[in-house]
């Protein structure tokens, strides 16, 4: 693990030593006046960290899905810091904002210029969702995050909506497209009719159960909550955001989130 660790920091500073040249080449040729740059990275990886290696198949920790974001453009004050919850579907917004583009299409990302010219003290987001398909499904609301795991031992129902029907590993095979279903039309496909198929996951988020952490008072998600109120809390804030992008009926039934108002959750130990 030691050696991982090694290689990994030696990525880092290679990524660090080449990103400065690109400041620098910036810098000699005054280029700040009139050049946005967006400094943004895909995902993070675990090197041991709460005794996991790698991604996809652990819970989305910090160290995961906390991802480096800087912006830089002329109008903006230099060295300001904002702890506004934003997401990388807030990108598009905001290049469109930053060209005069109108923005003329149905996204959940909204443009962070307002937030970096503090005209904006209202949140972007009040809360944000994210997660893998078959994995938990966790939602964040700036001080606690909440993953939520499915409730059946099979992991399941695990569905994808889609109108191709391969994977990153081939084509779909005759039984699962015989289980297609052809489904009407939602915000995710511009209201375009899809099928929805049934997939298997190697990602089991029913033997990890749900997970429930305080990020301001322990950041490194070291000590797993077990509060029922603020759990309910954030299931119903879960239940709002999957409403609002129109979440597959599948996903709530494989997270357990049908009634929950009028049942006890079982947390998982």
């Amino acid at each position: 693990m030691i050696e991982l660790q090694k290689e990994y920091a030696a990525l880092i500073s290679m990524c660090d030593h080449h990103l400065g040249r690109v400041l620098d080449f910036i810098e000699k040729n005054n280029m700040w006046e009139d050049t946005l740059m967006i400094v943004n990275t895909d995902h993070g990886f675990l090197l041991g960290e709460h005794d996991w290696l790698g991604k996809n198949v652990a819970p989305m920790y910090e160290e995961i899905i906390h991802l480096p974001f800087f912006i830089s453009y002329p109008e903006a004050e230099s060295g300001t810091h904002t702890q506004v919850l934003s997401q990388t579907i807030d990108i598009p917004a905001t290049l469109l904002d930053y060209f005069e583009i109108e923005n003329t299409l149905d996204m959940d990302g909204k443009s962070l210029l307002p937030v970096l010219k503090k005209q904006h003290s209202q949140p972007l987001h009040q809360e944000i969702i994210f997660g893998t398909n078959g994995g938990h499904v966790n939602i964040y609301d700036g001080r606690y995050v909440y993953m939520r795991a499915s409730v059946h031992p099979s992991n399941g129902p695990i569905t994808m909506q889609t109108l191709s029907y391969a994977s990153l590993r081939g084509f779909f095979n005759k039984e699962v497209l015989d289980s297609m279903v052809l489904k009407e039309g939602n915000r995710f496909t511009n209201h375009f009719p899809y099928t929805e198929v049934e997939v298997s996951t190697y990602i089991d988020s029913y033997s990890v159960g749900h997970l429930l952490f305080d990020l301001k008072n322990d950041p490194k998600q070291l000590t797993p909550l077990h509060d029922p109120l603020i759990e309910q809390e954030m299931i119903q804030k879960l239940i709002k955001v999957m409403d609002q992008i129109e979440a597959p009926e599948s996903e709530y039934q494989r997270l357990g989130l049908r009634n929950t108002q009028r049942q006890t959750i079982e947390r998982k130990k």
